[in-house]
Protein backbone atom coordinates (compact mmCIF):
# COMPACT_ATOMS: atom_id res chain seq x y z
CA UNK A 1 0.00 0.00 0.00
CA UNK A 2 1.25 3.25 -0.76
CA UNK A 3 -0.25 6.66 0.83
CA UNK A 4 1.01 9.91 -1.45
CA UNK A 5 1.06 12.95 1.08
CA UNK A 6 -0.13 15.79 -0.55
CA UNK A 7 2.71 18.97 0.84
CA UNK A 8 1.60 22.89 0.43
CA UNK A 9 4.91 25.19 -1.15
CA UNK A 10 5.57 28.02 1.54
CA UNK A 11 7.23 31.11 0.46
CA UNK A 12 10.40 31.81 1.95
CA UNK A 13 8.80 34.93 4.40
CA UNK A 14 5.88 32.52 4.83
CA UNK A 15 8.45 30.16 6.37
CA UNK A 16 10.19 32.77 8.97
CA UNK A 17 6.89 34.18 10.34
CA UNK A 18 6.03 30.87 11.17
CA UNK A 19 9.24 30.04 13.01
CA UNK A 20 9.10 33.24 14.86
CA UNK A 21 5.55 32.76 16.21
CA UNK A 22 6.18 29.36 17.28
CA UNK A 23 9.53 29.05 18.93
CA UNK A 24 11.15 30.64 21.42
CA UNK A 25 15.16 31.50 21.00
CA UNK A 26 16.42 31.03 24.60
CA UNK A 27 19.43 32.32 23.16
CA UNK A 28 19.26 35.37 21.17
CA UNK A 29 17.17 38.20 22.01
CA UNK A 30 13.27 37.39 20.50
CA UNK A 31 13.49 40.75 17.92
CA UNK A 32 17.28 40.05 16.80
CA UNK A 33 16.45 36.53 15.48
CA UNK A 34 16.45 36.09 11.70
CA UNK A 35 15.74 32.58 10.84
CA UNK A 36 16.65 31.10 7.71
CA UNK A 37 14.16 29.12 5.67
CA UNK A 38 15.05 25.93 4.87
CA UNK A 39 13.89 23.73 1.37
CA UNK A 40 16.14 20.59 1.96
CA UNK A 41 18.78 18.68 4.51
CA UNK A 42 20.84 15.76 3.80
CA UNK A 43 23.28 14.52 5.85
CA UNK A 44 25.21 17.47 7.54
CA UNK A 45 23.82 20.04 4.71
CA UNK A 46 20.96 21.94 4.23
CA UNK A 47 19.32 24.27 1.08
CA UNK A 48 17.87 27.42 1.09
CA UNK A 49 14.46 27.77 -1.66
CA UNK A 50 16.95 29.61 -3.38
CA UNK A 51 19.35 26.84 -3.27
CA UNK A 52 22.68 28.09 -1.10
CA UNK A 53 23.92 25.44 0.73
CA UNK A 54 25.04 25.32 4.36
CA UNK A 55 26.92 23.46 6.94
CA UNK A 56 25.33 22.60 9.59
CA UNK A 57 27.01 23.39 12.71
CA UNK A 58 24.61 23.12 15.64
Amino acid sequence: MTTHVAVAKMTEEEMVALVKKHTLFEWSAQSKVDPLPVAKAKGIYFWTPEGKRFIEWN
